[in-house]
């Protein structure tokens, strides 16, 4: 939540310093990578940096963390068949991108005032989203990681 990257490229969204938690997300390939040199993507936003967790809860890590797999898919994709790394990047991020601004739009509608975020807060919407979570976590282990049940639900 607090990217240098993001802070240098849009500091509106730092009025206020917050805190919070992340998800390291790694990946394992043979590659013939040079393990000497830094590999940088200045046009490819990944991760916290491209602003995908949800504003007004601070989730949705998860979607920060498969941008970061559907980047090294890309890169490898754009490796193999001689494409330009941030157009298949920007193909593959896609459906996420317009799934984060469909739940941004729901949530102004939800969370239109501080009454409105308390009331989603209640026990029992509580329990009903434990609940739903508790199912999409089962159906996630057997989804596909691009495929995955993420929040908000």
């Amino acid at each position: 939540m607090l990217s240098r990257i993001r802070w240098k490229l849009r500091p509106q969204d730092f009025e206020r310093k917050e805190s919070g938690a992340t998800v390291n997300y790694y990946f394992v390939r043979d590659m013939n990578l040079d393990p000497n040199t830094l590999y940088m993507f200045y046009k490819m936003l990944v991760g916290d940096a491209a602003g995908l967790v949800d504003l007004y809860r601070g989730v949705r890590m998860d979607n920060a963390a498969l941008s970061g797999r559907l980047a090294i898919k890309a890169i490898t994709k754009a490796e193999e068949e001689g494409l330009e790394v941030t157009k298949v990047y920007e193909n593959l991020m896609k459906k996420v991108v317009k799934k984060g601004r469909g739940e941004c739009k729901k949530q102004m509608k939800r969370f239109s005032s501080n009454d409105e975020l308390e009331k989603s807060l209640s026990s029992l919407n509580m329990l009903k989203g434990g609940l739903l979570m508790l199912v999409a976590n089962k159906i996630n282990k057997i989804l596909p990681p691009e495929k995955l049940i993420f929040l908000p639900l």
